[in-house]
């Protein structure tokens, strides 16, 4: 991915099970240390900025901005709840996750130390439940 001799550390999950198009994928959805840095009191924002800024991407697949074949990066929106999940329709779209770009990363000790400011919303699908 050519990124500099530095520490980083990326939240993200593999896509491999849900649907049978989609293998060995690596989803990117936030960043917690860029470049020697733990993004620590920094907002949601400013980090998925620095995140995109990290990557070099080669384009837009349904909602990510594409590293490679295998490493994804998850776009924000800001177009209404009601809107961008009514615009899910594809199997590979399990629901969508509201996050508060203002909310600030705090460290990272315990599961629950940062899920106060978001909220996972899926869709009802047979290959996952809720």
């Amino acid at each position: 991915m050519n990124l500099p001799n530095k520490w980083y550390v990326f939240a993200g999950e593999l896509l491999h099970m849900k649907t049978p198009h989609i293998k060995d994928t690596l989803y990117i959805f936030d960043i917690l240390v860029h470049e020697n840095t733990y993004m620590i009191g920094q907002t949601f924002k400013d980090r998925w900025s620095k995140m995109s800024d990290t990557f070099q991407t080669t384009g837009e697949k349904d909602h990510s901005l594409i590293v490679s074949d295998k490493v994804w990066i998850a776009k924000i929106y800001d177009l209404g709840f009601e809107n961008l999940y009514n615009q899910l329709t594809d199997v590979s779209d399990e629901g969508i996750v509201l996050k508060n770009p203002k909310a600030l990363l705090e460290p990272c000790m315990r599961q629950q130390a940062n899920n106060h400011w978001q909220v996972k919303c899926r869709k009802g699908h047979k290959n996952y439940g809720f």
